[in-house]
């Protein structure tokens, strides 16, 4: 869930929700180092898992996106909504394919006056090439790590 739905369901300023989110996160952390002294190793990957959603803000089907640079959380979700659901897809995808869905994830950004609207498309194509790249980078990771495992 977004933190501004979070923030406007229990009206509370967003800065405060972000707040808690990184408390929770760092508090996480220090639990997680806790049970790996411990040896308590089920109890540590349970909590990593945990983590990792506490720093992304994203739910688990949509971890892997925001590990490419320039995707967060509601951009992962828009991409998902638009079919992207894989690093495999995004890496896949001509860069031109993902320009409307940056503009979607952004939506405040498209009130730009005249000029500024062609630097605006051509900035988010150059986001558009870096996320694909990253995307193509961790992908042909993520398989070589398959192939091994076979």
């Amino acid at each position: 869930m977004p933190i501004h739905v979070v923030a406007r369901k229990y009206d509370t300023p967003r800065g405060s929700v972000q707040t808690l989110s990184q408390t929770c996160h760092g508090f996480a952390a220090g639990v997680i180092k806790f049970c790996q002294h411990m040896d308590w190793g089920l109890m540590a990957a349970a909590l990593d898992h945990f983590s990792d959603r506490l720093m992304a803000g994203a739910r688990t089907e949509l971890l892997s996106l925001t590990k490419i640079p320039f995707i967060k959380s509601r951009t992962a979700r828009v991409f998902w909504e638009n079919g992207f659901r894989t690093v495999g897809t995004i890496a896949n995808a001509d860069p031109r394919e993902l320009v409307p869905i940056l503009k979607q994830a952004n939506p405040s950004k498209i009130r730009v006056k005249g000029l500024d609207i062609a630097k605006y498309e051509e900035k988010l194509l150059s986001k558009a090439n870096i996320i694909s790249a990253s995307a193509n980078r961790l992908w042909s990771i993520q398989m070589q790590a398959e192939i091994e495992l076979e």
